[in-house]
């Protein structure tokens, strides 16, 4: 079932499920979000698990010493989920994400499969 969810909190949730495998490796993990009070209309569930593992990839496949990053942003009507992987020694950067698409207004129905993505107003 969809429901309003705040980005940050179900990053923070899979982040928590790679930290412990991150620590092991001296991995820099970090998370931002913009706007900080982004929302997203999604199943809580499902998303934390495609973040998880997508998060659960990068810090596996980053050499020791590593930095994995997660940044969510709003881009027009889609909210970004990057996880990008940051190999010190080179500085190079490897990003993957995850991308939901709002649908247009007219179309929202909240009993309807759609995601929709807003800021919190208040």
């Amino acid at each position: 079932m969809f429901e309003a969810i705040s980005a940050e909190a179900i990053a923070d949730e899979a982040l928590s499920q790679v930290r412990q495998m991150a620590i092991q490796k001296d991995l820099e993990l970090t998370l931002k979000v913009e706007p900080v009070d982004l929302h997203v209309l999604a199943d809580p569930g499902k998303l934390k698990q495609m973040l998880g593992n997508l998060l659960s990839n990068a810090v596996k496949f980053t050499p020791s010493n590593g930095h994995v990053s997660l940044v969510i942003r709003l881009q027009e009507d889609r909210v970004l989920f990057d996880v990008c992987i940051v190999l010190c020694i080179s500085c190079l950067c490897i990003c993957f994400f995850l991308m939901i698409r709002r649908p247009p207004r007219s179309t929202l129905d909240r009993s309807s499969a759609a995601s929709d993505v807003y800021k919190r107003q208040g």
